[in-house]
């Protein structure tokens, strides 16, 4: 590998480089760090510090950084034969091959792609088709959307409208109109059940409420994904899914499942949707699509959207110039037929209940302090009180990640962060647990554990915990 000059590096990205979701005021480039090689589940930077990528990039690379020759060779072998073109009117091998492979690992009622270039354009795909086939079954007033609170949906402007966080949302607003926010299925903090021994499904319920007081003639769709990802991974109960999907079919709504982050291996299956038992009528889909080697989204959805469309003669007026780009086509086949060849699903299913169970093993070993307090003056507050918490689980809506990261830069043992503001969560993506896809064996999922363990095998003393925790929440009340 040829020599990195890593502080020419670091002085041209704070020169040139806006980063995604960053803080670049009092960006420092002595500390920025430049990632150039991977490898198996392995990141290195230019420094020569090698990280285990729990985050899975950004929960996208389902198959590890080692397939770069494979899947790059597919690249280079369509390149040669056809660079590009378009899916507007015509087609090409790559983007046909790939729509009829994702017919066959899709929910039975999908059989239809429309491609894309990432999550937030899948997202803008879906608002737009849904309006549309309501138009085309004569329901043109259906363009209310439903979507739940700290959910993310992207970041572009239908998609962000979509999304759930206030803090991202309000340097942008107004936003598009008619969207409403209901609870998310947070069972912690959930406003119907977190002291009812277990879910109650009222949460759901919420769902047929607001649809029925904004007038179901109005509501186009419900979009959720089957594991909320934003505000710490809240697993849904077993059959929330599918009494939305009675709430849609009740009222004419379309139920979107948001599979960006959940598809493709995440879950164990294909789809989210598969892992819980529904059938959306429409998927949108990125990340692990390519496994993150290539920028690729898609819009699934079958025939009972498709042939309201067709039935009608309705053009849908939509299109992306690399949507179904054949060289990013070609990588999503590749990446797929690893995925399957290396066993991937079987992997997660295999190794799901072993990790679970020994991270639960930990949990005594974890010292916790909940956090609902507003204001960016939090942060510091942090590291004057409490520099080493082992865990923290923070609701501060505005609370500034990078504030956060400062002040807590000589922590040691902070191991996991579940935020109502996203922005808090980049402080501590290097060390936020999530799923590995790649295919490893339970030995190393073993030393996995062992290192967190002796992490924490030396928790701050239980009563300085209490005292932090005093302090934190003395000026203002929880609310």
């Amino acid at each position: 590998m040829a020599t990195v000059d890593t502080a020419a590096l670091q002085e041209m990205a704070v020169k040139h480089l806006w980063l995604h979701f960053t803080q670049m005021a009092g960006f420092d480039p002595a500390k920025h760090p430049v990632m150039v090689r991977g490898d198996d589940i392995f990141l290195y930077d230019s420094n020569g510090n090698r990280y285990m990528d729990f985050l899975s990039g950004l929960f996208t690379v389902q198959i590890g950084y080692s397939h770069g020759e494979e899947i790059g060779q597919a690249m280079l072998e369509q390149a040669i034969e056809l660079p590009y073109y378009t899916n507007w009117t015509y087609s090409h091998p790559r983007a046909i091959e790939l729509a009829a492979k994702l017919a066959e690992i899709t929910p039975d009622n999908i059989d239809r792609s429309f491609f894309v270039s990432g999550g937030s354009e899948a997202v803008e795909g879906a608002i737009k088709l849904a309006r549309d086939y309501h138009g085309a079954n004569g329901q043109p007033m259906r363009r209310k959307v439903i979507s739940r609170k700290i959910a993310y949906h992207g970041t572009t402007y239908g998609a962000l409208s979509l999304t759930g966080i206030t803090s991202i949302r309000a340097p942008f607003e107004p936003l598009m109109p008619g969207v409403r926010h209901v609870t998310s299925t947070n069972p912690y903090r959930c406003k119907y059940c977190a002291d009812k021994g277990g879910c109650t499904l009222a949460c759901a319920d919420e769902v047929e409420e607001v649809i029925e007081f904004e007038d179901p003639s109005t509501v186009s769709m419900v979009i959720m994904e089957p594991v909320q990802n934003a505000g710490g991974c809240f697993t849904p109960h077993p059959e929330y899914h599918q009494r939305i999907r009675e709430i849609c079919d009740r009222h004419g709504v379309l139920q979107v499942a948001d599979e960006t982050i959940c598809g493709y291996g995440r879950l164990g299956e294909w789809y989210g949707s598969q892992r819980f038992d529904y059938e959306p009528d429409i998927i949108t889909c990125a990340k692990g699509l390519t496994s993150g080697y290539q920028p690729m989204g898609a819009v699934l959805f079958g025939p009972k959207v498709a042939d309201a469309l067709i039935d009608n003669k309705r053009m849908y007026m939509h299109g992306i110039t690399f949507g179904g780009h054949p060289i990013v086509a070609a990588a999503a086949l590749k990446n797929i037929e690893i995925m399957e060849r290396e066993n991937v699903l079987e992997n997660v299913t295999r190794n799901q209940d072993y990790l679970r169970d020994q991270l639960l093993l930990l949990w005594p070993q974890l010292q916790i302090v909940h956090l609902s307090r507003n204001g960016t003056d939090a942060a510091a507050r942090i590291a004057e009180l409490a520099p080493d918490l082992a865990f923290l689980d923070i609701q501060m809506p505005g609370l500034n990640g990078l504030q956060v990261a400062q002040s807590i830069e000589g922590a040691t043992r902070v191991v996991f962060v579940t935020a109502y503001d996203e922005f808090a969560l980049q402080a501590f993506e290097h060390a936020a647990l999530d799923y590995v896809l790649k295919p490893v064996s339970e030995e190393r999922l073993a030393r996995t554990v062992a290192r967190l363990r002796a992490t924490l095998s030396t928790p701050p003393p239980e009563a300085a915990m209490a005292q932090a925790l005093r302090q934190l929440l003395a000026p203002a009340a929880s609310p």
